[in-house]
């Protein structure tokens, strides 16, 4: 059995903002809010994989620095950041 439960936003701002994001979504306002809230709640994951992603390249390149191999290039900087995202994403 499902419950339901209405919510009553007293706010024009935050009205607003819901209009806006449920326009964008193309879907109903509950959606919306359901959306919102679990990005919302997913955040703080999204930081630590980001957190965890720098310290993991920062390491590399530190390593590569004691070990006073060439210096990275931008280009090289890039496509390490870039794999070390792809592969956190598909934790």
């Amino acid at each position: 059995m499902r419950s339901v439960m209405s919510i009553h936003i007293n706010n024009d701002e935050v009205e607003t903002l819901v209009e806006k994001y449920r326009s964008r979504l193309g879907t109903t306002k509950t959606e919306a809010i359901r959306r919102a809230v679990e990005l919302a709640l997913k955040e703080p994951d999204r930081q630590q994989s980001r957190s965890r992603l720098l310290e993991t390249g920062l390491a590399i390149i530190t390593q590569a620095r004691a070990e006073k191999r060439k210096p990275f290039t931008k280009q090289e900087s890039d496509a390490l950041f870039s794999y070390l995202e792809t592969k956190e994403n598909r934790r």
